[in-house]
């Protein structure tokens, strides 16, 4: 079966924005290093500390934390949705290497799931009022990554919209 050819992202550069219900455009820019990440604290808790579905494991602390322990040398692609410069929602992923049956895959996986952890609730940081676009939003950017064969989405927040924006 061929994969769908599927247009990628720019590192660090705006997608073409999502006009939302309420007029308002939401752009999706991507950060690959882990100094970015860091960077991200201080928007990440402000946003976690808004969020309906907040828990400890879609915290930047723990998302950070678990990345310098088990994320060396596997490709980070942090999904920050952006609407008039305000950050409306943040996505951790990674690209996972492993070899099933002897064939190299490579999965894109949260932060925080694909090592010997059993996190519950991952998934996006979204601001309230705005969960169902920002959701979509971010899915389909997710989609639109390139340099992965399967996605792997698990251990999923249970009220979180994010499942449903795909």
């Amino acid at each position: 079966m061929q994969k769908a050819q599927v247009p990628a992202l720019v590192p660090r550069g705006p997608l073409p924005p999502a006009r939302d219900a309420s007029g308002g455009e939401i752009a999706v820019q991507f950060l690959t290093t882990t100094e970015e990440f860091a960077r991200l604290a201080p928007e990440w808790n402000r946003l976690l500390g808004k969020a309906r579905a907040a828990s400890v494991f879609n915290s930047w602390l723990f998302q950070y934390q678990w990345w310098q322990v088990y994320g060396a040398g596997q490709p980070l692609r942090v999904l920050v949705a952006l609407e008039r410069g305000e950050t409306v929602g943040i996505l951790a992923l990674y690209i996972q290497k492993v070899v099933i049956l002897g064939v190299p895959v490579r999965v894109l996986r949260f932060v925080g799931s694909g090592g010997d952890t059993g996190p519950d609730d991952l998934g996006p940081v979204l601001a309230p009022e705005r969960e169902h676009i920002v959701a979509s939003k971010l899915a389909r950017a997710a989609l639109r990554l390139t340099g992965f064969d399967a996605a792997v989405l698990t251990d999923i927040d249970p009220n979180s919209v994010f499942a449903a924006a795909f």
